[in-house]
């Protein structure tokens, strides 16, 4: 309903309350129980949502429908019906900690600026492949959605980690949908266990951030929904019964995604679903087709429902009764966890407690991709340090719903600093790069932003360059900020002038509001390292123009929802040589919401031209023992990345650090998979992930072998990207198609690898640890004749057979018939803590009858699960493809 309606609705149902609340005051205790029946808690949720469901007016059926953003504290919100004691629906941001809207605490703030426990990522938490780990995590989320006011939380994600390119990637754990639909069970049973009620996103097929508000298309076989994408939620509403669902942006096959029939009420009702549905933030279209999609709350806006959904009761095109249906369920769920009978109270922040939980977290998140000669722990050999590496004194963390203000922080140069002291080694650290920003993410392959190192100003000091920047669009009148800037890597939007601060140290642009991009123009000189041919493109979202020496080099065209590049014929330059630069940019042509207006500067340049500050690092490597590189990359919601490599020379300054010191360390802190082109010249890599506010104490702990790594990969790592399995691209690649085909059907990650017969850089449940592990003794106890009834039993022997304690994620993979369709498949998993020398006896359950449906393909015709005939391979090892072991059973 429109804002006035709202108003005088709530002020004539206030009058009615007061006068209510009166006379109860005045009436016995019994009859004040009498005058809210749905208030007895001795009757069953569905019983108590009929007798208040009788009592609510059209008004405030649509009022409970419809969204009310005007309350800022929260990323959702619906307001409380006084009248009626109906509760607000307080509704948390969350990917890996309680998002900063507008909440308070006693102890933590207030404002976008509030703090909460910055967590790992989710992605972070799938690669301990922990489930009591995700327990601990989800209760801690728990405790401060109620600390911070809320009720409802907007988490866990669901979303299949099919597309490394996609810029939520963070968001999500695993590329398996049994994995994936472990941890949404896991997840959703502590959570709704303590009061809150929990909303599975993205719901469904939702695995790209690039046309999503544009009517981007998945385009999805009903076998892989099934198996693939919706498995996870369908497990989860079978075994933990989730108060909600968020339907996504995308269109399915060929409708929207809160506006489908048969993927979202058809489905739900197929998988049990309890709850109610809402939308994501404009993922509503029209009243109608949201209505018969099966919507009941639309959150964030008021295109749907709201004054549109009550004129539609209103002149007889909508039944009363519909909106019934969806009170109901919205209602039902409400007694069902208790947002009626146990009232939110706000309450401080327990900070150690949060950092507790966090730094365990990492420590078993962290996953050692390679480690020659045990380059790994760190010894007192290690005596001087160089640390290298812009972004290495601040914490890495997702863009938009995963951005959390942290209660405290340690950074990966903090954690080896004050780790390197207590082992009485130094560290030195040089930045080598630049600091990344949202605009990275737009760097082409066989490019990378120009860095600061070689560009001046034309007046002041320092490099970088002179900057001038509007709040409109088209550089009119005086500018409303000068400054000295490092790069040419302008961005507005969610990763950096909506959350700040965000997830980069950049400082954003000056804007009118925090997604309407303005205009810029940089100056200054641009000076060659090495004598060769150089190319320079502007690339973003809106026009530009870039002029050298005077010249007009390149010219870039925008087109609302494009991104746009141009680049400059070969320049031939000197080392040395000086040349004026000027670039003039025009955010007019936004790609979407949340991702408004960006331009960057790249370059591509003769091989071995070192920027100064790469020079500078070579020397403090070649001046120490142990070389730690640090590399990252700015991901999150609204952007996917147009290439796997690393941002800000990242690759060039890695190469050059190895070659100058042998004992080269990569530590990675990036969520979308990586290309590595020097990885056989370093002895050591390291993946953090999106850390958490203890990262760099987790990060040092497992450096020097406080703890032994045990964390193990979620998603495949491609060699290049022309070695991506079949049916994965970048998104950026075809955007003028709105149309994604999911051609690889079922088999999705590291099913599509194996498929093909493409060998990845590293395999889905890599990790190595500073212990080995030996498997031994398997016997795999089924029945033949009603192995597809009965749970079959996978029992081994892990010995470690190092001289260190330590964890091992032993992994248990199916052999699927060939009539399937799929190759292999992962089934069970377990981490097995073992002394070193000593042995411990695993036993995986594989049930048939399980939600995930583990032996389960979805047949089509017949619109069920079945169970094909012929002989399962059973794998177990550490990895999809170390699997030692090798076992079989019959389903007949």
């Amino acid at each position: 309903m429109s804002g006035s309606l709202r108003q005088r609705t709530r002020l004539r149902l206030l009058a009615i309350s007061c006068c209510l609340a009166l006379t109860a005051a005045l009436a016995p205790a019994n009859a004040v129980a009498q005058e809210r029946p749905w208030m007895n808690t001795s009757l069953s949720p569905d019983q108590r949502a009929d007798l208040l469901l009788q009592e609510m007016t059209l008004e405030e059926k649509v009022d409970l429908m419809s969204g009310n953003q005007e309350d800022g504290r929260f990323a959702f919100y619906n307001s409380p019906i006084p009248r009626l004691g109906i509760p607000e629906l307080a509704m948390q941001d969350s990917a890996s900690g309680i998002h900063a809207h507008g909440w308070s605490t006693p102890n933590t703030g207030s404002g976008i600026t509030a703090r909460a426990t910055a967590l790992p990522s989710a992605q972070a938490l799938g690669a301990t492949w922990s489930r009591e780990a995700t327990k601990r995590y989800a209760a801690l989320v728990a405790t401060e959605t109620r600390a911070t006011g809320g009720n409802v939380l907007l988490s866990p994600v669901g979303d299949i980690l099919r597309n490394p390119y996609w810029g939520r990637t963070n968001e999500s754990p695993s590329e398996d949908p049994i994995m994936t639909g472990d941890y949404l069970t896991d997840f959703t049973k502590v959570i709704q266990d303590k009061d809150v009620i929990a909303t599975l996103k993205h719901y469904l097929a939702y695995n790209q951030e690039t046309n999503r508000s544009n009517g981007q298309n998945s385009v999805v076989s009903e076998r892989a929904l099934r198996e693939v994408h919706a498995l996870g939620y369908e497990a989860a509403m079978a075994d933990a019964d989730p108060g909600s669902i968020m339907c996504s942006f995308n269109k399915i096959n060929g409708g929207y995604g809160c506006e489908n029939p048969h993927t979202l009420r058809g489905f739900l009702d197929k998988f049990g679903f309890t709850g109610f549905v809402g939308t994501d933030f404009g993922a509503a279209h029209t009243t109608q087709g949201s209505l018969d999609g099966g919507v009941d709350i639309e959150t964030g806006n008021k295109d749907a429902y709201s004054e549109h959904l009550l004129a539609a009761v209103q002149n007889g095109s909508v039944p009363e009764s519909r909106l019934d249906e969806s009170c109901h369920r919205i209602l039902r769920t409400m007694f069902r966890l208790n947002a009626f009978d146990n009232p939110v109270e706000v309450a401080p922040i327990d900070i150690a407690q949060g950092s507790k939980v966090a730094l365990e977290t990492q420590e078993m998140a962290i996953t050692l991709l390679k480690n020659t000669g045990n380059a790994l722990p760190l010894t007192a050999q290690a005596k001087k340090i160089a640390v290298i590496g812009a972004d290495a004194d601040h914490n890495a963390i997702g863009g938009g719903t995963p951005f959390v203000n942290a209660t405290e922080k340690t950074s990966m140069l903090d954690g080896i600093t004050q780790r390197a002291q207590a082992a009485g080694a130094t560290v030195q650290w040089v930045k080598g790069n630049d600091e990344a920003n949202g605009a990275n993410m737009l760097e082409t392959r066989d490019m990378t932003a120009v860095p600061s190192s070689v560009l001046s100003p034309t007046s002041g000091q320092g490099t970088g360059l002179n900057a001038s920047f509007w709040k409109n669009n088209n550089l009119q009148g005086a500018p409303d900020e000068q400054r000295i800037t490092p790069q040419v890597n302008y961005d507005v939007g969610i990763l950096s002038t909506l959350d700040t601060p965000g997830p980069s140290q950049v400082t954003p642009p000056p804007v009118n509001c925090p997604v309407c991009p303005g205009s810029a123009v940089y100056e200054g000189h641009i000076t060659a390292p090495k004598t060769g041919a150089y190319k320079l493109a502007l690339t973003g979202m809106g026009d530009a123009t870039l002029d050298i020496d005077g010249q007009r080099v390149a010219t870039m065209q925008g087109e609302d929802k494009r991104r746009a590049f141009a680049e400059t014929p070969t320049l031939n330059w000197v080392e040395g040589q000086t040349h004026t630069l000027r670039v003039e940019f025009r955010g007019n042509h936004p790609f979407e919401i949340l991702n408004d207006g960006s331009v960057l500067l790249q370059w591509k340049t003769p091989e071995g031209a070192h920027s100064p500050e790469i020079q500078k690092a070579v020397a403090a490597a070649k001046n120490s023992d142990v070389a730690i590189v640090y590399a990252n990359t700015i991901e999150g919601e609204a952007h996917d990345r147009v290439s796997l490599k690393l941002p800000q020379s990242g690759d060039q300054l890695i190469k050059a650090v190895s070659e100058a010191n042998p004992n080269t360390i990569v530590v990675l802190a990036t969520a979308g998979t990586v290309t590595m082109p020097w990885l056989d010249n370093v002895k050591a890599v390291v993946q953090t992930y999106f850390g958490g506010q203890q990262q760099g104490k987790a990060l040092a702990r497992v450096l020097w072998g406080d703890v032994n790594p045990s964390g193990k990969l979620t998603i495949t790592y491609p060699t290049s990207e022309d070695t991506l399995p079949p049916g994965v691209e970048g998104p950026y690649a075809n955007s003028n198609d709105l149309d994604v085909e999911y051609t690889e059907g079922v088999n999705v990650g590291y099913k599509g690898y194996e498929t093909a017969g493409i060998q990845p850089l590293f395999e889905f449940g890599h990790g190595m640890s500073y212990t080995s592990f030996a498997y031994s003794d398997l016997k795999v106890q089924a029945q033949p004749q009603s192995a597809d009834k009965k749970p079959i039993n996978v029992r081994f022997k892990i010995t470690n057979t190092g001289a260190r304690d330590g964890d091992e994620v032993a992994q248990v993979y199916l052999g699927l018939p060939s009539s399937t369709g799929e190759a292999k498949r992962l089934v069970g998993y377990a981490r097995v803590s073992t002394k070193a020398g000593k042995s411990t006896m695993a036993n995986i359950q594989i049930d048939p009858g399980a939600s995930t449906h583990p032996l389960g393909y979805f047949d089509t015709a017949s619109d069920s699960w079945k169970i094909a005939s012929g002989t399962y391979k059973v794998y177990v090892g550490g990895s999809s493809q170390n699997t030692p072991l090798v076992g079989s059973f019959t389903v007949r």
